[in-house]
């Protein structure tokens, strides 16, 4: 492994095609994952390096694919000589361990001592190699894989999901009974709908259900929970059981979360993931 070595080159190290991310900002395919070929085992995951290529957007946009993984063996690699550009190797100390009883989520800040957003190495270093892990993570809509960072990964009471564009909790809103993590301001990761009209103080607006964005609360018309949240960190959502009217059903339409077809189901609210 060195710079300048081709992606052909990678692929008979590993002993089989492996998977790359492209980062239109670095110009640059990251974060190799090796599908369980020989460099997993013999490089681990303290190592990043790049493929430098000038066309990476052109490329990106003929297979019409973006923010997911692409395999070193498909059509956006073929005929083409694209050579590791950097390469680091990071050295842990090994005698970090997470710091304890710090559960309280920052929306838009931290997970306890976890920042939005952070990078895979500075957790590893600080809360120990141990308790961080990189991970394929599913891409929305069922479109391919992202990197992805798992943090307390088997702790179902504990584990956080770093993604990209997203960060999940206990393993999603099933996992939110036993969850540890809490909101600063006593904000629940899932009540009822009546319950959160009176901790906004106000009803709030949801888009119809029954579709990818089902439920998903878009405005809180000015209540106490706009002031918590702060705009965007946090996604909560509407689900009821049973079947909707066709009036408050799909993308396109917008449902009060006090109109009278949602009061007689059984609705709840749940914080279904953070930016």
């Amino acid at each position: 492994m060195r710079t300048g070595a081709g992606v052909r080159d990678i692929e008979k190290l590993n002993g089989k095609p492996f998977l790359l991310y492209p980062s239109a900002e670095r110009g640059s395919w990251l974060e190799p994952w090796w599908n369980d070929g020989k460099l997993a085992s013999q490089l681990g995951e303290d190592i990043e390096l790049s493929f430098e290529d000038p066309d990476l957007q052109t490329v990106v946009d003929r297979f019409d694919v973006t923010q997911v993984y692409m395999g070193s063996d498909g059509k956006a690699f073929a005929g083409r000589d694209l050579r590791i550009g950097q390469l680091f190797v990071f050295l842990l100390s090994g005698q970090r361990t997470a710091p304890a009883n710090d559960w309280i989520i920052v929306p838009g800040e931290r997970f306890g001592s976890i920042p939005m957003h952070a990078a895979a190495e500075p957790l590893r270093e600080t809360l120990g190699a141990a308790q961080v892990h990189r991970v394929l993570a599913d891409a929305d809509e069922g479109i391919g894989s992202t990197p992805g960072i798992s943090i307390f990964g088997g702790q179902a009471s504990r584990e956080v999901l770093l993604r990209r564009d997203w960060t999940r909790i206990c393993g999603g809103t099933g996992g939110y009974q036993t969850c540890e993590w809490h909101f600063a301001g006593g904000i629940p990761l899932t009540t009822t709908v009546e319950a959160m009209e009176r901790l906004n103080g106000r009803p709030f607006l949801f888009i119809g259900c029954c579709c990818d964005v089902g439920g998903i609360i878009r405005f809180w018309e000015g209540g106490r929970m706009e002031r918590l949240l702060r705009p965007g960190p946090a996604v909560f959502a509407v689900s009821c059981e049973g079947i909707q009217p066709e009036r408050l059903s799909g993308d396109s339409v917008t449902v009060r979360s006090d109109d009278p077809d949602i009061r007689r189901q059984k609705c709840k609210v749940d914080a279904i993931g953070f930016r």
